[in-house]
């Protein structure tokens, strides 16, 4: 009987199979790492939309508190008997170089009638990280050296590109309400002072500064001032 002879792959066939392995990874390689990269373009996204949707949703709420008062009852009409009206000692709000935005609060359970360092907020862009800070507190409503702010947006993911705050003041006169209701003189009679402001905000990636997303939104502040007093009958 003659030996069987085994039967396998020649060196040119297995060069032909290398060949052809390399061919298909070198093709499929880029394709993996372009999916990675939109995997990662992804994340940065959805994180920067996030953090622009709940800083915007934060300043928003936090914003429309300017001005609440305790004792808001103390600053309705009042007979000449009852002495003077006291005046909101929270009102006002402060738009500063288009950029910054300060305001107060009053954060008392029981209300003392003073505006504390505690009750002092508002908004501003870090001037060197470029994140977005909220004022926890301040000796005064105008923005100083002993204010006290935290980040809102990670300074080493995100950056802020544009805050741009406007205010918009309407008024409106009470003097129908008055017993007397004509007199003469520019700002004759009560007023009811309210307050829009508009925020716009643009975020933008730290590691992909074209990768940006922007927020607008207009407030109406909750808590109108009033100003003057009706005419003497």
């Amino acid at each position: 009987m003659s030996p069987r002879r085994c039967g396998g792959i020649t060196l040119v066939e297995m060069m032909l199979a290398l060949t052809l392995g390399l061919w298909m990874v070198a093709t499929l390689l880029p394709v993996v790492a372009h999916q990675l990269q939109e995997q990662r373009r992804l994340l940065r996204l959805t994180r920067l939309t996030q953090d622009l949707r709940i800083s915007g949703e934060l300043i928003a709420r936090d914003l429309r508190r300017s001005g609440h008062w305790g004792s808001p009852a103390d600053a309705l009409w009042r007979s000449a008997a009852d002495g003077p009206r006291p005046a909101n000692p929270y009102q006002g709000v402060l738009v500063d170089t288009a950029s910054h935005v300060v305001y107060r609060y009053s954060r008392d359970p029981q209300e003392d009638q003073v505006a504390g360092s505690n009750e002092s907020f508002g908004l501003r862009v870090h001037p060197v990280q470029a994140s977005l800070d909220l004022r926890l507190s301040g000796p005064r409503l105008a923005p100083g050296t002993g204010d006290q702010w935290q980040a809102l947006t990670d300074p080493e993911q995100v950056r802020v590109t544009r805050l741009q705050i406007s205010l918009q003041t309407r008024q409106r006169s009470l003097l129908d309400a008055c017993a007397v209701t004509s007199c003469t003189g520019t700002g004759c009679g009560p007023a009811r002072t309210t307050h829009l402001v508009t925020i716009e905000l643009t975020l933008a990636s730290r590691q992909e500064p074209d990768l940006q997303r922007s927020w607008r939104s207009t407030v109406l502040l909750r808590n109108a001032e009033r100003h003057g007093e009706c005419p003497s009958p």
